[in-house]
């Protein structure tokens, strides 16, 4: 019963990293709900769940950066990367 109770959560806990974190990058809502909702259905048929809990987090910390200004906005990332190549 408590693992159960345990896989539950991390399910949900895995839809939340993803729904935040898109939702910080500027995805619309929906959009993110979607993502989210395969991210933790792939979580939950144990497809690479390293994989899923990690690229979560990772979009956590870009919408965190996003949100705070520290880089830009995912739609400039292409000027920024053509600017670099000259």
């Amino acid at each position: 019963m408590e693992d159960d109770l345990k896989t539950d959560k991390n399910l949900y806990w895995t839809g939340f990293i993803y729904v935040v974190g898109l939702l910080l990058l500027g995805v619309t809502w929906w959009k993110a709900l979607i993502i989210a909702g395969v991210a933790a259905l792939s979580w939950y048929l144990t497809y690479g769940r390293r994989i899923v809990v990690s690229l979560g987090l990772i979009l956590v910390f870009l919408g965190l950066g996003n949100w705070a200004g520290l880089i830009p906005a995912p739609a400039h990332w292409g000027d920024l990367l053509a600017a670099l190549r000259g």
